[in-house]
């Protein structure tokens, strides 16, 4: 009886606690969905730098002077007055990805080429999370973006769902075709 008193007091204060978790964590996504807006214009630069649509300034290099040598800063308006994207920019951001890298198998990568960009975006109740993929025209698929997206409860995946992809005839990648063989020697009729 008495460990039983104790348990019940013990289970009283856990669910005291459990209630002020969930608070605390409804408070940080809140405090992260205010810093990811203030993420955007550095995140929209990102995008313009990789697909080659920003225009450069001597401020995007300030404090880069361990990066670069003096000879490169002094030639780095050779590359940076030029409008060019930067090649494969995803499909290596993605196979050097801690979290993706492994999901990224050799097949992927021709279609990963055409990868221009990717966006993400939590709904503002904070049980929806949804990332977009941008491609350049390929011989793969039609789509031009497409979508994932994650339906979530705390911090699990309840439920994963995306858009269907228009793959172009014997083009996709997820299916693989096997050819059949006629046989020889088949029954002969007079």
């Amino acid at each position: 009886m008495k460990e039983k008193v104790h348990c019940i007091s013990v289970n009283h204060y856990l669910e005291q606690k459990r209630k002020l978790d969930e608070e605390m964590q409804k408070e940080v996504e809140r405090i992260e969905q205010k810093f990811r807006a203030q993420y955007n214009p550095f995140i929209s630069d990102i995008n313009k730098i990789v697909s080659g649509e920003f225009d450069f300034t001597d401020a995007d290099f300030e404090g880069c002077g361990d990066l670069l040598t003096g000879e490169e800063l002094a030639v780095k308006n050779n590359y940076t007055n030029k409008k060019e994207s930067v090649p494969e920019y995803w499909l290596k951001a993605l196979i050097c990805s801690e979290i993706v890298g492994e999901q990224v198998h050799e097949i992927d990568e021709p279609l990963l080429k055409h990868l221009i960009k990717i966006e993400a975006e939590k709904s503002e109740d904070l049980t929806k999370f949804s990332v977009y993929f941008y491609f350049s025209e390929n011989e793969w698929f039609s789509n031009t973006k497409v979508a994932k997206h994650f339906d979530i409860e705390e911090t699990e995946i309840k439920k994963a769902y995306g858009d269907d992809i228009n793959w172009k005839e014997g083009k996709n990648i997820t299916v693989k075709t096997v050819k059949k063989k006629s046989k020889k020697g088949g029954k002969k009729t007079k």
